[in-house]
């Protein structure tokens, strides 16, 4: 079974007619948007809807109230449908918060956030969706950052494209939703053979550990250790390394990479089960791990997960940041619940 999806940009607000980036600035529909959201109405009232979902920002839930009110489907309200946050700049001229292009694809906007960030957060919601409304037709009302995202999941157009191209709005997209189509989480070893997860690989590698960039020949020289390049729904988001222990029973390494924008949702516990496996299964009694020390969240993790330092590593130039060497002492306690919404069964669901 799947989720029928039908996806519409709020209506018209007098930001939009103004060339104001709103972001999580609640935002007030104009007259025409007013006309745009009866317009809505209309046209999904009798498409037999079962539920819908919208942003809580002010415009997206007016849009909602003013096309469905009052028809008995319920409306339901979900943070994580927001516009990206803009942070200073929410607000501002659309062309200021553009002006950078992709310069926030993965860095956050000053006290806000990436646009990776609010696609990540929409992924969520939209695999809620689809495992708690199954077999239903659903309308979702929302912003810029979930056009994009659904373009990426379902036409197959990168983020970063998207982002970049002309908008074209129309009568809504319709998309089939399924669990599957958002977990499509894939490892792929690294080897000579294969200059693309090498170059991904080390893509991977470049971004998180900028101090010691690798070129394509030195990644080559250490795919005899075990390498995998780590991909969600195509995107190069990770990376892992498993060094086998030098004698049976010794010592492996395991180090594990995953992008800023994608962390804390479950990918690093994910892959450094799949390494100690692996590393295990090469005959290791010990795994140690080795962290760039400006890398503050591959420490939390580390630790976390039951690894506690040993020594420090000083390059050659003492005002280099050191990188640490940590053992594994303790089993890694389970992964916490993400406490996130969770909507109200199709049967319970109230207006």
């Amino acid at each position: 079974m799947v989720v029928r999806l039908v996806y519409e940009t709020h209506s018209t607000t007098t930001d939009n007619e103004t060339g104001i980036a709103t972001g999580w600035l609640p935002g007030e529909l104009s007259a025409q948007g007013i006309l745009n959201a009866q317009a809505l109405g209309r046209r999904r009232r009798d498409d037999g809807i079962d539920a819908v979902f919208c942003s809580d920002l002010h415009r997206a839930v007016q849009t909602a109230a003013i096309a469905f009110g009052g028809t008995g489907i319920p409306i339901i309200q979900d943070p994580r449908l927001r516009e990206t946050n803009y942070g200073d700049l929410n607000g501002k001229p659309t062309a200021v918060v553009r002006d950078d292009g992709l310069a926030h694809l993965n860095e956050p906007f000053p006290n806000g956030e990436s646009w990776r960030q609010a696609a990540d957060r929409t992924v969520e919601s939209l695999q809620d969706m689809a495992e708690q409304w199954d077999g239903k037709r659903i309308v979702v009302i929302a912003h810029s950052a979930q056009r994009y995202i659904l373009r990426e999941l379902f036409e197959g157009m990168p983020f970063e494209t998207a982002l970049t191209a002309p908008f074209e709005w129309q009568e809504g997209w319709e998309y089939t939703l399924s669990p599957s189509t958002l977990t499509n989480l894939r490892m792929e070893p690294v080897d000579n053979a294969n200059d693309i997860a090498i170059q991904d690989w080390r893509q991977v590698h470049n971004l998180i550990i900028p101090a010691d960039p690798l070129t394509m020949d030195e990644v080559r020289e250490r795919v005899h250790h075990r390498l995998e390049v780590v991909y969600l729904n195509g995107v190069p988001i990770g990376c892992t390394t498993v060094r086998p222990p030098r004698t049976e029973g010794g010592t492996a390494t395991v180090i594990v990479r995953v992008l800023p924008a994608h962390r804390r949702r479950g990918f690093g516990t994910t892959l450094f089960a799949r390494a100690l496996t692996q590393a295990q299964a090469l005959g290791a009694n010990e795994i140690e791990t080795i962290i760039w020390a400006a890398n503050a969240d591959g420490l939390r993790f580390a630790q976390a997960n039951g690894f506690e330092e040993v020594s420090r590593y000083q390059p050659a130039d003492e005002d280099d940041i050191p990188f640490i060497t940590l053992r594994l002492v303790r089993p890694p306690a389970p992964a916490p619940t993400a406490l996130r919404p969770r909507y109200p069964s199709p049967g319970t669901a109230g207006p």
